[in-house]
């Protein structure tokens, strides 16, 4: 199965704050086998939970999920699948044309385990049970051949 390297970058938009607008960004980095659509959802599943909770710890933002924008870059093959997701955070302030970027320290982040699928069991014909059923007298008696 093909492995490949996925970039994402979360975005909480600016507003105005007084005197400058900020924004907050987020730029995850894994690295995943199987198919790249498949991939990007889980991936957006994965960090946005990440992404708010590092809001609310570091700046004291709650944020509904619909609020914050993930883009992927194009996905590039990689070597080795990677447990962990490599992430950056920054934050970003705008006066005019005057753009400013403060870096947080890069962490890491462990992917959550997959889930193991059970094998789908066949469905056939249903097996009748030995168990006599309840069969009116009359049609009894017509099967073993008396009457």
């Amino acid at each position: 199965m093909p492995v490949y390297t996925y970039r994402a970058t979360a975005v909480y938009g600016s507003w105005y704050d007084g005197e400058k607008a900020r924004g907050f960004e987020g730029h995850f980095v894994a690295s995943l086998p199987g198919k790249i659509t498949r991939n990007q959802v889980k991936l957006a599943k994965i960090i946005t939970p990440i992404f708010r909770k590092r809001l609310l710890r570091e700046h004291k933002l709650r944020v509904l999920p619909s609020q914050i924008r993930i883009r992927f870059e194009r996905a590039e093959p990689a070597i080795v699948r990677s447990k962990l997701i490599r992430a950056e955070f920054l934050e970003m302030t705008y006066r005019g044309r005057e753009r400013h970027a403060k870096r947080f320290l890069p962490q890491t982040f462990k992917l959550p385990k997959t889930r193991r699928r059970t094998k789908k069991r066949r469905v056939g014909k249903v097996r009748k049970s030995k168990k006599r059923c309840h069969v009116p007298t009359k049609a009894r008696r017509r099967r073993s051949g008396r009457r």
